[in-house]
């Protein structure tokens, strides 16, 4: 139980920026939840504007991306021993993002007329989670780099943009 609870305040410290990711409690299975929680994240976000089939494939390749973009990149940088924290820190942290994301998308689905040009608008107002997405991963990334702050930003990109805006166009609604 305490570690469950320190596993909660580190993440929400980390999506507040002021928790360094490495404070995690390592563990595999906070590994695997947090990846599992982050496909989560990704299907409910798309769930409502894609198929169930193609919601699931995101779900399930923005982990894969997630994971494969984080072991490439800090191999590259010969920083593997970071790899199972920053990776807990990354999915768990866009995890809160994605549902959050989806809460919002509920929300502006439920208010919104059916003819209102909803992919437009909700990409326009979930923007701002976008952007803190960057952020956090940039965060995470600049520690996982020793404070590499531009380095970190480029890395936050690289892994965001193919998760935020490839795969749904790779798996159209």
């Amino acid at each position: 139980m305490k570690s469950i609870v320190s596993y909660v305040k580190g993440v929400a410290g980390i999506c507040r920026m002021e928790m360094a990711p490495q404070l995690l409690p390592y563990s595999t299975i906070a590994l695997l939840f947090s990846l599992l929680l982050f496909g989560a994240g990704r299907y409910q976000v798309h769930s409502l504007d894609h198929s169930q089939f193609a919601s699931i494939q995101v779900g399930l390749w923005a982990s894969v991306v997630l994971m494969a973009v984080t072991v490439l990149v800090l191999a590259l940088g010969k920083r593997l021993e970071a790899v199972a924290r920053t990776l807990t820190a990354l999915a768990a942290t866009g995890a809160v993002v994605a549902l959050t994301n989806a809460a919002f998308r509920i929300i502006i689905f439920a208010v919104t007329p059916e003819d209102a040009g909803l992919s437009k608008m909700t990409g326009f107002l979930t923007f701002p989670l976008f952007i803190w997405n960057v952020m956090v991963f940039a965060y995470i990334f600049r520690h996982a780099f020793s404070g590499r702050p531009v380095l970190a930003l480029a890395l936050s990109g690289f892994c965001i943009l193919p998760i935020s805006f490839v795969l749904p166009a790779i798996f159209p609604a």
